[in-house]
């Protein structure tokens, strides 16, 4: 048998990795008989692919809940090959990490200029409040379950998900509170303990929807219980 050079060697690993099906391990030795497909040219930035890919979830959920999540079916909605989309993200579970972070960071809105010297409720209410319209939380605690159960092989994806959704908002919270308490808006001895007490007050518990699907609350009960843990929050607070 005549042996591949190199460069077929490459062609055969590129048409495995472009080929391969949900589920099915990197494999550098796979065959190079099977044609080489590539994905189209894109000048898109891989900002731009990554949002893709993350929007994809949401259409991809609404039409087929979870068993839809395929990468094949990722990569079909986004306009990609399965080549260019695990090359960002290196499998599913990571993928539905990203998403997951990605959520936060639109949930915990940075604070613009035209806050500063804004009161303490104002600012942690535009900091904090559920945004309007969102997709709700269906998709976000899907992702979760199938995520929690990875975490005994891949502890490390636990931990990164803690820091995303518990330790950097308890911080922001945190910077607020101090600054309320420097302003004399607050009394507050432990910021730290009180941001995480917030967060607890504002945030439905994921326990009870992790395991009853039909009690995920929806945008008006979040809203309201925002409204309340804000006002209780800050009434033990403030200076009497």
């Amino acid at each position: 048998m005549t042996r591949m050079s190199g460069s077929g060697e490459e062609r055969g690993r590129d048409a495995c990795l472009a080929g391969m099906s949900e589920g099915e391990d990197h494999d550098p030795c796979c065959s190079a008989r099977h044609p080489v497909r590539r994905g189209r040219p894109s000048s898109a930035t891989e900002a731009e692919r990554r949002r893709q890919v993350l929007d994809s979830l949401d259409a991809i959920y609404a039409r087929s809940g979870m068993d839809g999540l395929s990468m094949n079916e990722v990569a079909r909605h986004a306009g990609m090959s399965k080549r260019t989309l695990y090359a960002i993200f290196a499998d599913r579970t990571a993928l539905f990490v990203a998403y997951l972070e990605r959520l936060k960071a639109e949930h915990l809105r940075p604070l613009g200029q035209e806050m500063d010297g804004a009161p303490v409720e104002a600012r942690l209410r535009a900091l904090l409040q559920p945004a309007p319209g969102g997709p709700g939380l269906h998709l976000p605690l899907s992702l979760l379950r199938a995520i929690v159960a990875e975490v005994p092989d891949r502890p490390e994806l636990g931990a990164r998900l803690v820091e995303s959704a518990c330790i950097e908002p308890g911080q922001t919270i945190r910077a607020e509170l101090d600054r309320a308490a420097a302003a004399g808006e607050i009394v507050a001895s432990d910021t730290g303990a009180l941001a995480a007490l917030l967060l607890d007050m504002a945030r439905p518990s994921p326990l009870e929807a992790l395991l009853a699907p039909d009690r995920v609350p929806d945008e008006a009960a979040l809203e309201r219980r925002f409204d309340l843990a804000l006002e209780v929050f800050l009434s033990g607070i403030r200076p009497r």
